[in-house]
């Protein structure tokens, strides 16, 4: 065999042809990151198909999907973002050879400025323990994330237990901030990387346009009665005593849930009491004693708020 034959089998695959066009896509650097957990609740991976039309409508499936397994979230905007790489490991042999232990791992750093970075704080350690995907909306609305093998764009895979999110206090001449920091499964490195431009979106959707949601939560004013009462609703910031409230809500946003029986009640009527943020509501009678909540029933947004998914606390009913 001669050594120009022996040569080819140090290294499989194909000889890759280094030119490149003059056309490609400039990326931006990020504006937000979206968030979302690896899987769907059916298994399939969460991605992106850009074969089909990417209208608002098929967009709002992960954006605004009912399921909190399949949803992907949009986060505030980006002040500052840091890129980092550590080195490779490698290992030299006695002989002289070098080799490859593994790639270097891939960190993202991102700051966000927020008047509450210890409320935002509490939502990121939220996210923990979870199989998570990121993809990157960048400042000319590409969305970039990884190629899958069968030409859909996923989230690129945090390394579980990497995300650390910590807050920077305001001292004076410094505002408060949140750095949110995560590293990368070697599975997901640079050569996955891929991108949806954003010419690729229907006229109707933009990634900048991609609402950031926020959460709600319930709680009644007293007990609630067989037949309806009251009840505040506000959003997870705020201070203790006094939360962020949420005007402007209707009732076919909303519907009463019966834990006892177990079923949904709808509510009959849902109007502003005199505090800013407290509803009256009204449904058909039900059973003394039994437990109750009221909970969202559609995934319609109002002013960035979540109704669907509301933290709510339940009551006894009494007569």
């Amino acid at each position: 065999m001669s050594t120009q034959s022996a040569n080819l089998c140090t290294c499989t695959g194909n000889t890759n042809n280094l030119g490149l066009p003059g056309c490609l896509t400039e990326l931006g650097a990020p504006r937000r990151f979206w968030f979302g957990e690896v899987f769907k609740e059916d298994g399939t991976r969460n991605s992106f198909d850009p074969s089909v039309t990417l209208d608002l409508a098929y967009m709002n499936t992960f954006l605004k999907n009912e399921s909190t397994i399949d949803r992907i979230l949009p986060s505030a905007n980006v002040e500052d973002f840091i890129p980092e790489k550590s080195d490779p490991v490698t290992e030299e042999a006695a002989s002289g050879r070098i080799g490859l232990v593994r790639e270097g791992v891939i960190t993202h750093v991102a700051e966000f400025w927020t008047d509450d970075p210890y409320t935002y704080k509490a939502l990121f350690d939220g996210r923990k323990c979870k199989e998570q995907a990121v993809w990157i909306e960048d400042t000319e609305g590409n969305l970039i994330g990884e190629a899958t093998t069968d030409g859909k764009l996923a989230g690129r895979r945090i390394e579980s237990g990497s995300m650390v999110a910590t807050v920077t206090d305001r001292t004076f001449g410094v505002r408060a901030k949140l750095t949110v920091k995560w590293s990368y499964k070697l599975v997901s490195g640079d050569e996955k990387v891929s991108y949806i431009k954003a010419a690729d979106f229907a006229s109707d959707f933009t990634t900048e346009a991609a609402e950031s949601l926020l959460d709600a939560e319930l709680e009644f004013v007293g007990s609630p009665t067989q037949t309806g009462g009251t009840f505040k609703l506000f959003l997870f910031y705020g201070s203790l005593g006094q939360k962020i409230v949420i005007p402007a809500v209707t009732p076919t946003e909303l519907e009463g849930f019966n834990e006892t029986t177990p079923a949904s009640v709808t509510l009959l009527t849902c109007t502003d009491a005199v505090t800013e943020g407290t509803y009256l509501y009204t449904h058909a009678s039900q059973t003394l004693g039994n437990v109750f909540h009221i909970q969202g029933v559609t995934t319609t947004i109002q002013n960035n708020i979540d109704t669907k998914r509301i933290n709510s606390v339940s009551g006894i009913l009494i007569a």
